[in-house]
């Protein structure tokens, strides 16, 4: 079985990776609009843990790329080069690091793999800080935004520039409720947005704008198009759905890693588990169990910050990732299930979170709230949940400090398959040591028979070295002409909370 690498586990140490992506965007690069010299092709990739990496492929390899590049198909792309974005590159997501193709690249369709991986992925900016981009953000920085079109501020109209050139542009202006932001599209997108924006029947009509770019006009910030922008009209979105509750509702404001490289891990059984020694902490071990019963008492959600999966703080009218220093205007929906297991010698409780609750169920976490909402049920512990219980899985778990110094029976899953016979594992596979550090604190008095809460869990962001909010950066088009960065007029476009407590439920202990 072919092992796969995690986008986040990229560096610039090796380059036989093998990776497992949906292509969310293509695009090409030229040097300059006067010359118009092609320089290569671009890809937006994806994987299954919702990270998100450039690639670039220069035009003498475009030839060695055997299949049909088409948005939205997924792919095995394997032998590339990791390197380190050049400063002048404009940048569409957060990443120093994007890949290269190369002679020795191999990229293959892989068909019937769909539900794992995420059809876009997009990290919004506030509206409320847009305008203070010109001293926060490089101007090849990239942002993606989510509002509402204010349709009696929206013109589209055909103009002749300094250069006698006709050009179409098309002005308007989008709220999230509580702020407005100025765009300025240009030409064939321009027309393309219009005829998407007059096709709709809905209303109010809610736009996504991924990797546009800001400038300034009359001393206002404004947002424009570039190659890699995209938009998305109304689109079938958890963030498209949620602001139109908001608006349902009448109510406009916006609720508002390390990496570690380890050795494939050991099978064993959850008795020799539960007598590890230091060596093992921040370790990751494998165990062949039984799913005996879901907890029901505890909320099966909760909201993250997408950029580093981490669960986020309630404010008053926003969210707020202590982590990373921001306010998050749109958090996103993920599991976050406590199941009891079992094996031949022993049981414990293991935490699983959205990607291993996706490959257990087979459904993400908004298919389930839909069928809730369809079924009436919304208040109902999903069936779709419990029907998990009685199934055979291998699961990858992290050893933390506290299942060895006040053996815990409370782990975290960082893997798992239905079966106990298959296994894949990658040795590149990134553990989230942070977000282990903040389960430490939650399993510290938990034993045998012991109700915890899961209400209050947060992971421990003290030891986190930031002090002031991260830089965002972004990736994109290599460009050649730096004039190309300075004039956005003539830009061409190619294409939770958990209730209750958690009881770990007669866990059995293997006699000496």
């Amino acid at each position: 079985m072919k092992i796969f690498d995690s986008i986040d586990s990229l560096h610039e140490g090796r380059f036989d990776w093998n990776l497992r992506v949906r292509l969310v965007r293509e695009w090409d690069s030229y040097s300059s609009k006067a010359r118009r010299e092609f320089k290569g092709k671009n890809l937006l990739l994806v994987d299954d843990r919702h990270s998100r990496i450039h690639a670039f492929v220069w035009p003498n390899n475009i030839q060695d790329i055997k299949c049909e590049i088409v948005e939205g198909k997924i792919y095995t792309i394997s032998n590339v080069q990791v390197k380190t974005y050049r400063n002048y590159s404009i940048k569409c997501i957060q990443s120093d690091k994007q890949i290269w193709f190369s002679s020795h690249t191999d990229m293959q369709v892989l068909e019937n793999y769909d539900n794992m991986i995420p059809r876009n992925v997009f990290d919004f900016y506030n509206f409320s800080d847009v305008k203070d981009l010109p001293t926060t953000l490089p101007k090849s920085q990239l942002i993606d935004v989510i509002g509402y079109i204010i349709e009696g501020d929206y013109n589209i109209r055909q103009l002749t520039n300094n250069n006698d050139v006709e050009q179409i542009q098309l002005r308007f202006t989008m709220t999230d409720g509580r702020t407005s932001v100025k765009f300025c599209f240009w030409d064939d997108f321009a027309t393309a947005f219009d005829k998407e924006v007059k096709a709709q029947h809905v209303r109010p009509i809610i736009a996504i704008v991924s990797s546009c770019r800001y400038g300034l006009f009359k001393e206002e910030v404004q947002l424009s198009n570039l190659p890699a922008t995209r938009f998305f009209i109304n689109y079938d979105h958890p963030a498209v759905e949620h602001f139109r509750e908001r608006y349902d509702e009448g109510d406009f404001k916006i609720e508002d890693p390390t990496q570690v490289e380890i050795d494939k891990p050991k099978i064993l059984t959850l008795a020799t588990i539960q007598k590890l020694s230091d060596d093992y902490i921040k370790k990751h071990v494998m165990c062949k169990v039984k799913i005996v019963d879901v907890e029901e008492k505890s909320n099966w959600w909760h909201y993250i910050y997408t950029k580093c999966h981490l669960p986020v703080k309630e404010l008053k009218h926003d969210f707020e990732c202590e982590k990373c220093k921001r306010i998050v205007p749109v958090p996103e929906k993920s599991f976050k299930l406590c199941v009891n297991v079992e094996d031949d010698s022993g049981g414990a409780a293991i935490l699983l979170y959205d990607r291993e609750v996706q490959r257990i169920s087979g459904k993400n976490v908004y298919e389930v709230f839909m069928e809730q909402k369809k079924s009436g049920k919304k208040d109902k512990f999903p069936a779709v949940l419990k029907n998990i219980e009685g199934k055979q899985c291998t699961c990858t778990i992290e050893i933390i400090e506290n299942n060895v110094k006040q053996r815990s029976c409370l782990y975290t899953a960082v893997d798992i398959l239905e079966g106990v016979d298959s296994v894949e594992y990658s040795k590149n596979h990134t553990g989230n040591t942070e977000f282990a550090d903040g389960i430490s604190e939650l399993s510290e008095n938990i034993s045998t028979n012991q109700s915890i809460s899961l209400d209050s869990f947060t992971p421990d962001t003290e030891k986190s070295t930031t002090t002031k909010p991260n830089k965002r950066k972004i990736e994109d088009v290599v460009v050649e002409n730096m004039q190309e960065l300075e004039d956005v007029g003539d830009q061409k476009e190619s294409g939770k909370q958990v209730q209750g407590p958690v009881l770990l439920k007669n866990i059995k202990k293997e006699h000496d």
